[in-house]
């Protein structure tokens, strides 16, 4: 029977609440037979979310405008469907967790079953493998199985006894992952051998979920500590502490924004983790609601089941993060100058505008490093932040490196103390004679606030000349700033525009008196 057939015969279409208004972070729900506590849901081949009802023996489909049907297991059911995923053959497939079977629905409502498990399989978490076959965990016989396309089932032990194997994805590296919750492992199986290595977690974490990540690592949530972790393809374990305690997290998954987000079954709530680490958590109109599996939908925002309520609930995002990342350089400074062989650490700090959260903030020199003064001449820092979402920004400071400064103007940001009418001379060496150093007209200086030492643009019409006093002698450079008396009183910013190595602007502070 095709599903449109299907929608007006069994009349199961549920009206959830309006869309009407709907903004980002607003959760719609839409209640499915009182008692079906769905738990898996995934995106079927038709741009439906299909989920699992556990407690009612059916599996259902919602459209993202609202439209829910729910469809019976065949006569006898008492399958208890869990997990739902969508297979190579454009067909959805999912576990029979009490009666040992792996279903299979297809676009049309149509439902096989295919047993041939071991006694007590109890298969929970289902998933895609790279050979187009459906490979599932078997919670109750310690085994990782393997079903085709036409049924046929291999089962491959875990060597851990007892452990509990709960959810299962396939991972960057081609192999399936998959969570044992009894022995806190994460366990990998090679799907052309069925060699299986552990990886063990932090003691009484009891992994549950499982996803694979946007930063090519596995990520799974931790109940018994708390905690959401991830783990490498070579097994090194990171772990995040979630802000609710005793949240209970089950599913996990990738939103549609590329973040990962996970279900508080006992907090009722589903959370997103950001790239750089932050936690942010969103309750459903319905407290309490049990959230368990989730998805990325179509439509662009995140879908997930309520298994305590019986409902299907959809958070709409605020959609993809176009907005680009800052970066705020502190050290060097543009324009800044140096001495060949002083010693400067680079500051410089990126954050995220947007809401994908900062991926990545890189410069010329690690934050704190040590800056090029080896030599005289200009130099170029350049830090690159990129968010999570692909959005980078790149800042570029110039600073000058000199291998001599002599005289009564310092180098900056220090601010020299001059007789104003009276001239002040200036030597300085950049490793020799290398010409015109300067943009043409200058040096030239303009007048500035003497507290912030930011130009006051209205009080300069044009640069001031400061006399064609501009030399070179012995391979040195030399300058004599001519001043004039009636600058008395206020401050001055001498402007070396370099052109020299991709050039550099210098300002050089004085206060006159």
């Amino acid at each position: 029977m095709h599903i449109a057939t299907l929608i007006a015969t069994l009349a199961l279409v549920l009206a959830g609440t309006s869309w009407a208004g709907a903004g980002a972070g607003d959760i719609t729900e839409w209640p499915t037979v009182p008692g079906g506590s769905p738990t898996g849901i995934a995106v079927g081949p038709d741009g439906a979310l299909w989920f699992a009802e556990r407690g009612a023996d059916r599996i259902g489909r919602i459209t993202t405008s609202g439209d829910l049907i729910e469809i019976p297991l065949p006569a006898g059911g008492g399958g208890g469907p869990t997990s739902i995923a969508l297979g190579a053959d454009g067909a959805m497939w999912f576990t029979e967790q009490v009666t040992d079977s792996i279903g299979r629905i297809d676009m049309g409502g149509v439902i096989a079953e295919y047993g041939g498990l071991t006694t007590d399989a109890m298969p929970m978490g289902i998933a895609l493998g790279p050979d187009g076959a459906m490979w599932f965990t078997e919670y109750g016989a310690n085994k990782i199985g393997r079903i085709g396309t036409d049924g046929s089932v291999t089962e491959y032990p875990i060597p851990s006894n007892n452990s509990w194997p709960t959810d299962i994805v396939l991972g960057p590296d081609g192999a399936m992952w998959f969570t044992e919750t009894r022995v806190s492992r994460i366990g990998r199986i090679d799907t052309t051998d069925g060699g299986v290595v552990e990886y063990p977690l932090p003691g009484g974490s009891l992994p549950s979920g499982i996803a694979a990540g946007p930063d090519g690592n596995l990520w799974f949530t931790a109940p018994g500590t708390n905690s959401v972790g991830s783990i490498t393809p070579s097994g090194a374990v990171s772990v995040l502490q979630i802000p609710t305690p005793s949240s209970d997290p089950v599913g996990i998954a990738v939103g549609p924004d590329g973040a990962v987000w996970f279900a508080e079954r006992a907090a009722g709530k589903v959370a997103r983790i950001a790239s750089d680490g932050t936690i942010a958590e969103y309750a459903p109109p319905t407290g309490w609601s049990g959230p368990h599996g989730l998805t990325a939908g179509p439509d662009g925002n995140l879908w997930f089941t309520q298994s305590s309520v019986s409902a299907i609930a959809r958070l709409e995002l605020a959609g993809p993060d176009t907005e680009a990342p800052t970066v705020d350089i502190g050290r060097p400074a543009n324009g800044g100058a140096y001495l060949v062989g002083q010693t400067v650490h680079a500051s410089y700090t990126c954050a995220d505008t947007g809401s994908s959260g900062i991926a990545s903030c890189a410069g010329t020199v690690p934050d704190g490093g040590t800056l090029d003064t080896s030599s005289p001449g200009v130099r170029h820092f350049e830090v690159t932040a990129t968010d999570g979402a692909g959005n980078t920004t790149t800042i570029v400071h110039d600073y000058v490196v000199f291998a001599l400064w002599d005289g009564r103007i310092l180098l900056p940001p220090e601010v020299a103390t001059l007789r104003a009418g009276q001239p002040a001379d200036l030597r300085f060496d950049l490793g020799g004679d290398l010409g015109e150093i300067l943009e043409p007209g200058a040096p030239y200086a303009e007048p500035i606030d003497c507290g912030s030492g930011v130009s006051a643009a209205a009080l300069r019409t044009t640069a001031i000349s400061v006399g064609p006093d501009f030399r070179v002698v012995n391979g040195q450079y030399r300058f004599r700033w001519r001043t004039d008396r009636s600058w008395a009183g206020s401050c001055y910013a001498l402007v070396l525009p370099f052109t020299v190595q991709g050039g550099a602007t210098v300002r050089l502070l004085a206060r006159f008196v």
